[in-house]
């Protein structure tokens, strides 16, 4: 969630835990979402093709994790570590989150 003043919980998120088991090479992994204070380090405006799956406008926030767009968004804990929402959410959310805005990962 983008923290500041006004702001608020991003709509159409899965709703879940901060670890899940998700496979990975065909091997069934923890994954887990790291929780703190971070910003927004990286973007890509476009759909990104990584080796767990489609990312959709991406923006990262620590290392390999990031804040992305999908064409699913199950009711339960199912990526492999990055916060997942509605492409047409991460339409709306993209212009408004320029590097450096801080973000805020919790478990709630």
């Amino acid at each position: 969630m983008p923290r500041g003043e006004g702001a608020n919980p991003l709509p159409d998120a899965a709703e879940g835990i901060a670890a899940a088991l998700a496979p990975v090479d065909g091997d069934v992994r923890l994954a887990v979402t790291p929780l703190g204070n971070f910003q927004i380090q990286r973007k890509i405006d476009a759909w990104r093709k990584s080796k767990l799956g489609l990312l959709y406008r991406p923006a990262y926030f620590t290392g390999g994790y990031a804040l992305h767009g999908a064409y699913s968004v199950p009711p339960f804990p199912a990526s492999h570590g990055c916060i997942r929402i509605t492409t047409t959410a991460m339409d709306r959310w993209f212009a408004k989150l320029p590097v450096g805005t801080p973000f805020l990962v919790y478990r709630s």
